[in-house]
């Protein structure tokens, strides 16, 4: 069923819908339905790993002093 870059990714966002997470997935998907501006189509996702690497970067720390 989620054999596609797209169908994953939404369906990750689908459950993201509370504080940070919902405002995060909210924007993402504005900018993913906001039309190029040369084309007039949509954005799009963009690929599952830089989606990953996107949520990674915003949502997981890496900073063991953050966590103290």
């Amino acid at each position: 069923v989620y054999n596609t870059d797209k169908r994953k990714i939404i369906f990750v966002l689908s459950f993201m819908l509370e504080k940070a997470a919902g405002d995060w997935a909210t924007n993402r998907t504005t900018i993913a339905l906001a039309p190029n501006p040369i084309t007039n189509t949509p954005t799009g996702f963009g690929t599952w790993q830089n989606f990953v690497n996107d949520f990674r970067n915003m949502f997981i720390t890496t900073d063991d002093s953050a966590n103290a």
